[in-house]
């Protein structure tokens, strides 16, 4: 072999790690394969600092938000921040009618619970495990 092929040689080897990369300091963090030790503890610290964002889906409280009301079959309900309309559906809740003013719709049985039919206006909320409807500022 000539001497620039054992340069190469040696510079390379020079690169190759002694220790597994991953071989840091322990950390109270479980490592991640998609974030870093500092974002897996910022996603903890937002978790904490706001619980009720993390909820299941299936256990999140279901808030009208808006309701654009032009006829019959002609509606937008704004659920939760998403767009409802005549050709949504969707497991979580089933809607049954809309006037201007009101949501009427039946959320499915869960668990012991039977299915439970629900009239909300623009602001209320209902508890999707309870069936409670709550007005904003409750």
């Amino acid at each position: 072999m000539n001497r620039a092929r054992w340069v190469w040689l040696l510079l390379g080897m020079s690169f190759v790690p002694t220790a597994p990369l991953w071989a840091e300091e322990e950390s109270s963090v479980p490592p991640s394969v998609f974030f870093s030790d500092e974002e897996v503890r910022l996603i903890q610290n937002e978790k904490a600092a706001h619980p009720h964002a993390f909820v299941r889906e299936e256990n999140r409280p279901l808030k009208l938000d808006s309701l654009l009301y032009f006829g019959p079959g002609k509606w937008t309900a704004w659920i939760n921040g998403e767009a409802w309309t005549p050709a949504t559906h969707k497991e979580v809740l089933q809607i049954l009618s809309v006037t201007p003013q009101t949501l009427n719709f039946r959320l499915p049985a869960r668990g012991a619970r039977e299915a439970i039919d629900v009239v909300l206006r623009v602001g209320q909320s209902v508890d999707s495990v309870t069936g409670k409807v709550q007005t904003a500022g409750e």
